[in-house]
């Protein structure tokens, strides 16, 4: 499997689980993780389905999670979530993963109710932390909620650091919006460059730093993003945004003209997708 040989690693998990012994369960655990990973959604629940019982039971849990949360069954997730709580209460994953649910589903009173469960364990989880900030900042608690995210900044890089890079990213983002909500404009631009240091030519970054450049009055570089953003994007909603986005800023610099030609670029974009729309 760490070769990447997909069809040689299946032929022995095929033979390991093709008769009763002692590790069979351990066969089925990594079969299901090639199955998951390989992308065969339905192959994965049929063989956790045959270990579900075992004594790695949270294991299979987990993975049919993930499976029907890619397939879009979001009620059988959360079923196989709190089985694998029941299972193994002190494991931070099916928490976590609830937590992603329920956020997704605006289901703010769930997304609470799972910290709260989480808290009563007793010990952290940076994933955890990164809901919480995230519901502070909701609520209007900009402050509070940067305090979190900056915490969790400074892990970046560092052995106790658990987020995702893309969680990263987000936390970025939060930082940026927290600190433009205390009209600390100045301190937004700092962390949402670090956040497009991280991944470079990133529209949705590029469009954030312009409009902060906008407040700021920046807007020769509010139009260098924005000119930045048509050369790099295949995006229409992106192109779109970024034409306007520089009229308004070349209005305010008194360039008429230059504001007229911009929205004159993004009416001619918009007719001839409509066009081919409509062929």
């Amino acid at each position: 499997m760490r070769l990447e040989k997909d069809e040689e690693a299946r032929k022995y998990l095929n033979i390991a689980t093709s008769q009763e012994h002692e590790f069979i369960a351990y066969a089925y655990n990594t079969l299901s993780k090639l199955e998951y990973d390989s992308g065969n959604l339905d192959e994965c629940l049929k063989v956790c389905q045959k270990y579900v019982n075992s004594n790695m039971s949270y294991d299979a849990y987990m993975y049919m999670a993930k499976c029907f949360y890619d397939l879009n069954e979001l009620g059988n997730a959360i079923d196989c979530l709190e089985e694998a709580i029941a299972i193994q209460a002190y494991y931070y994953n099916p928490y976590v993963m609830l937590l992603e649910i329920y956020w997704e589903c605006e289901e703010i009173e769930a997304v609470q109710s799972v910290i709260s469960r989480f808290e009563r364990l007793g010990y952290e989880n940076d994933s955890v932390e990164y809901y919480k900030a995230r519901l502070l900042l909701r609520d209007g608690k900009n402050q509070e909620s940067n305090e979190k995210l900056l915490k969790l900044l400074e892990k970046k890089g560092t052995q106790e650091a658990t987020l995702s890079e893309d969680d990263y990213l987000n936390v970025y983002a939060l930082v940026g919006t927290n600190y433009e909500r205390m009209d600390q404009e100045e301190n937004s631009l700092i962390y949402l460059k670090q956040g497009l240091e991280c991944i470079p030519e990133d529209e949705f970054f590029v469009n954030r730093i312009a409009k902060v450049h906008h407040v700021l009055g920046n807007f020769e570089e509010e139009c260098k993003c924005y000119d930045d953003i048509l050369k790099m994007s295949e995006s229409e909603r992106y192109i779109k945004i970024a034409y306007e986005g520089k009229a308004a800023a070349l209005s305010c610099m008194k360039k008429f003209e230059d504001a007229k030609d911009s929205r004159l670029r993004n009416t001619k974009m918009l007719l001839s997708h409509y066009r081919e729309f409509k062929a």
